[in-house]
């Protein structure tokens, strides 16, 4: 049923060569596309399939066939739309940060999360109207050397964060200067927390709490939880005071706007 007149652009939009889970529905046909730029998608996706009128066999393989296609042209579709949406768009002069200024493994320099917001603002001023995009920043998985050894200011922790919150602090940026930033929420979530204490390899393990930050004009700011107890914890991890089901849900009820009926289909509504 999409796209729509009412709803011409993709619901998800995840950057990067991976559709997640985050976007399948229970018969695992995604609501989302994946994009490196609209350009390079559009491009690929009308150069390639057949084009109708096909004569499609009376059979299940037929059936199976005619679905195919249909989907092919709901790709076209949507190519279509975020080039047009691309094109519209632009950046402001805000600067996105491209490398971390400090001592860190060269694998850890260049910043994985500028492009993929830069990419949003510019289609979020062409006026497309998806509503979530999902960016992915990786190399948090390290059970060592997280930072260096003379300095534990410095190293591929530091250099991650650093990569989050200056290509996070750009997308603000620019996005107010493109007059769009009380259309945007954004919130991080992570696979796996850290553990308190040191593994002895200038690193720490994975834990079961973490942090969530949530950025935008529409927030009222603040922190809201409790500071961990380091004297309190649960086999060596910090021992949470938010459900992270509480934070998805006032996302997706309050500034999604979703329905007291649809919390209860998500399971949310407790």
């Amino acid at each position: 049923g999409y796209p729509s007149e009412s709803m011409p652009d993709p619901i998800g939009i995840e950057m990067g060569d991976i559709m997640s889970i985050a976007f399948h529905r229970e018969a695992g046909i995604p609501m989302g596309i994946n994009i490196h730029n609209p350009d390079q998608f559009y491009q690929l996706i009308t150069t390639v399939g057949v084009e109708p009128p096909i004569l499609y066999p009376d059979s299940h393989a037929g059936d199976e066939l005619r679905y195919l296609m249909q989907l092919e042209q709901k790709a076209n579709q949507y190519a279509g739309r975020l080039k047009e949406c691309y094109d519209a768009g632009s950046n402001s002069s805000v600067s996105y940060p491209e490398a971390y200024p400090l001592s860190a493994p060269e694998a850890y320099l260049n910043n994985p999360l500028s492009g993929q917001l830069r990419l949003i603002a510019r289609l979020l001023k062409g006026g497309l109207k998806t509503r979530i995009f999902l960016c992915r920043i990786g190399g948090f998985d390290t059970h060592g050397e997280q930072v260096e050894r003379h300095d534990s200011t410095l190293g591929t922790h530091a250099a991650l964060l650093y990569h989050l919150s200056s290509a996070i602090k750009a997308f603000q940026d620019d996005m107010a200067a493109l007059g769009v930033e009380d259309k945007v929420l954004t919130m991080t979530f992570t696979e796996f927390g850290r553990r308190v204490y040191s593994n002895g390899s200038y690193g720490t393990d994975h834990g079961s709490a973490t942090p969530v930050f949530l950025f935008g004009k529409g927030l009222k700011g603040g922190m809201l939880g409790s500071n961990p107890d380091l004297s309190n914890l649960n086999n060596g991890n910090l021992v949470y005071s938010t459900d992270y089901r509480q934070v998805y849900t006032s996302v997706v009820q309050d500034w999604l706007g979703a329905s007291n009926e649809a919390m209860q289909a998500t399971g949310f509504d407790q």
